[in-house]
């Protein structure tokens, strides 16, 4: 007799759970901590007590991230608008001189003016980095880690006088053992907050090192883990089987009274706690004469957990077809295989991405993201070619995430990008009707 459990776990923790000095909710950082290479600062060195008295921000940020970057102009405004009553500061692990060079390099990056910049914090930067933002009172003491988007006027403002905040902070978990179904870890730390089992996890809490693992670790699978995601996430996972469909995300038939669960609301109706109230992490394990059921298995407790029915079908829908129209162009006949991605030093700094000499199969996968990033349409390949490819692009073109600059860009290259019909998955998902 098989016994199937369904675990619906809701975890409301508002502490940090560190061993870390420094990251514990309630822990006061000391007044002599000094940080020895400043930037955007009267002097080259600074010890916390210069900011006696004044609530911390404490933002971090690396080359290589994009979304840190891009809070740059907001955090420097709210820095001149706060002035003495606020002090904000940025944490980078890299040395000053890299520091500078990047921003002289990348000149479109916004430089902070008001906001000092605290470079070589290799070790401190490790330790807060998965926490997001740290918001320290005005004795210095850790009151909160959350997510950049509510570094907001108002939030601040609100944290400064003491008012009652209503973002959920972020919670890490940095000793999470990976090892061990997610139940029994920890000495079964988890229990009290099981009310229902099948390994669907609704929580709130980052947990260091806890990839996927799923069918690139073996085939078929006997387990599947999907951490930290969206129920559109899990859905799109469950109806791939095992990638039998060749797509990054289907396509998907949604109705109107169905949208709040799987999209964050815009606008009027904007949340900013709709994505940590609806993180799930799933988890399951079955014997290996049972692995080639492992996705209906996950199709049924989808099914079960949130009371929907779902099905692929193919339907004709405008797509973004990929065709080859001069191959001349393209086609690479010799030379060694190199593609800046795999070079992560290099894509720090690198201006443009390239491919060379690279096989197209490999290819197809970038310039499916460039495409998706672009437009909501579905991508379609209609390329017969198979061998290595040259082809380049800028990295302004791809943050720009304009699909008539990509058509141009494909074009230069041999490619034709054309909207058309094609015929593709499609993700139907509708509210089970009664009796179902």
């Amino acid at each position: 007799m098989r016994i199937r459990f369904y675990l619906l776990c809701f975890l409301a923790i508002v502490v940090i759970n560190s061993n870390a000095q420094g990251l514990h909710a309630g822990t006061q950082w000391p007044a002599d901590l000094e940080f020895r290479s400043v930037l955007n600062y009267p002097e080259s060195s600074v010890r916390l007590s210069a900011f006696a008295g004044k609530p911390l921000l404490i933002h971090m940020w690396t080359f290589s991230c994009k979304g840190c970057i891009a809070e740059f102009p907001k955090l420097d405004s709210l820095q001149q608008q706060f002035g003495d009553s606020l002090q904000i500061l940025m944490i980078n692990p890299e040395s000053p001189g890299a520091v500078d060079s990047f921003f002289r390099k990348f000149k479109k990056v916004h430089r902070p003016q008001s906001t000092p910049m605290l470079t070589g914090e290799v070790d401190l930067h490790n330790r807060l980095r998965m926490l997001g933002d740290l918001w320290l009172d005005s004795s210095h003491t850790v009151r909160y880690a959350a997510s950049v988007e509510h570094a907001s006027a108002d939030n601040l403002r609100r944290f400064i006088t003491g008012k009652p905040l209503t973002f959920k902070p972020n919670v890490f978990i940095e000793d999470y053992d990976n090892s061990k179904p997610l139940i029994a870890e920890g000495n079964g730390r988890w229990v009290d907050s099981v009310v229902s089992y099948s390994y669907f996890f609704h929580h709130a809490f980052q947990i260091d090192l806890l990839n996927p693992i799923g069918p690139l670790e073996r085939k078929p699978a006997t387990r599947l883990l999907i951490p930290g995601t969206q129920v559109l996430t899990l859905y799109n996972r469950a109806y791939q089987k095992d990638r039998q469909h060749p797509f990054t995300d289907l396509t998907v038939d949604i109705p109107d009274s169905l949208r709040s669960l799987f999209f964050a609301p815009t606008g009027e109706d904007m949340d900013e706690n709709w994505r940590i109230n609806h993180k799930y992490t799933y988890e399951i394990k079955v014997p290996d004469n049972k692995a080639h059921l492992i996705w209906d298995y996950m199709r049924e407790d989808l099914s079960r957990q949130f009371d929907l029915t779902a099905r692929v079908e193919m339907q004709y829908r405008d797509c973004w077809v990929l065709s080859a129209q001069q191959p001349q162009k393209f086609a690479s006949k010799n030379g060694e295989r190199f593609a800046t991605g795999e070079h992560p030093l290099m894509m720090d700094t690198a201006t443009i991405l390239l491919f060379r000499h690279y096989p197209f199969a490999k290819v197809l996968s970038s310039f499916e993201s460039f495409v998706r990033a672009a437009s909501s349409l579905p991508f379609v390949n209609e390329v017969k070619y198979k061998d290595a490819v040259n082809f380049s692009i800028p990295i302004e073109a791809i943050e720009a995430k304009d699909i008539r600059g990509l058509q141009k860009i494909f074009q230069a290259h041999g490619f034709k990008l054309q909207s058309d019909k094609r015929k593709v998955p499609v993700l139907v998902i509708r509210k089970k009707s009664s009796g179902t």
